[in-house]
């Protein structure tokens, strides 16, 4: 385990959690975000939470900055696949305010649950991490019609702002 001076950046591999990452990543934000349930209580719920309907075969994907041996998560992320309808200006020119609309059904990414322990805060692994998964976002949206949209929520509150700028918002999901 590197110690807080000497971790190097430039060393990190992110990568799409294993098995093991994940449950490590479960255990190092089970103190934030557990509440009442016990360690093996919260694990088992991410567990059950990752097979849901809209998290199941790729609906959720777990994402760690690690040592290049994997051994060690020093930030962990989730995205979620949701599906996103919208109402977009149309180009068609049109003066009516009902012909100058178009809708559409696509996919969009959420991103959240990004934690970084104590001891490994304040040395810019949320931003890096960030980071990675917005390329991995814009990489889906090159190759496919799934994701042009994406968003960051917070669990932990609706009003923050964070190190680079971008701000939360409140949101209402709806699933049909």
């Amino acid at each position: 385990m590197a110690s807080r001076c000497d971790l190097d950046l430039g060393k990190l591999v992110f990568q799409e959690a294993t098995h093991e990452q994940k449950i490590q990543s479960w255990r190092n934000n089970s103190d934030s975000w557990a509440g009442k349930m016990t360690v093996d209580q919260y694990i088992g719920q991410q567990a059950r939470n990752g097979n849901r309907t809209i998290t199941r075969n790729g609906g959720i994907r777990y994402w760690v900055l690690t040592s290049a041996d994997g051994e060690e998560v020093y930030c962990s992320g989730e995205t979620v696949r949701k599906p996103l309808a919208a109402l977009v200006p149309s180009r068609n020119g049109s003066s009516s305010a009902s012909e100058n609309r178009q809708f559409f059904r696509q996919g969009s990414w959420g991103v959240g649950g990004v934690f970084t322990p104590v001891r490994y805060r304040r040395r810019g692994l949320t931003s890096m991490l960030m980071r990675c998964i917005r390329e991995w976002i814009d990489s889906q949206a090159a190759t496919s019609a799934m994701s042009t949209f994406s968003a960051l929520w917070s669990a932990v509150g609706v009003c923050m702002k964070t190190p680079n700028g971008t701000w939360g918002f409140h949101t209402c999901n709806h699933e049909l």
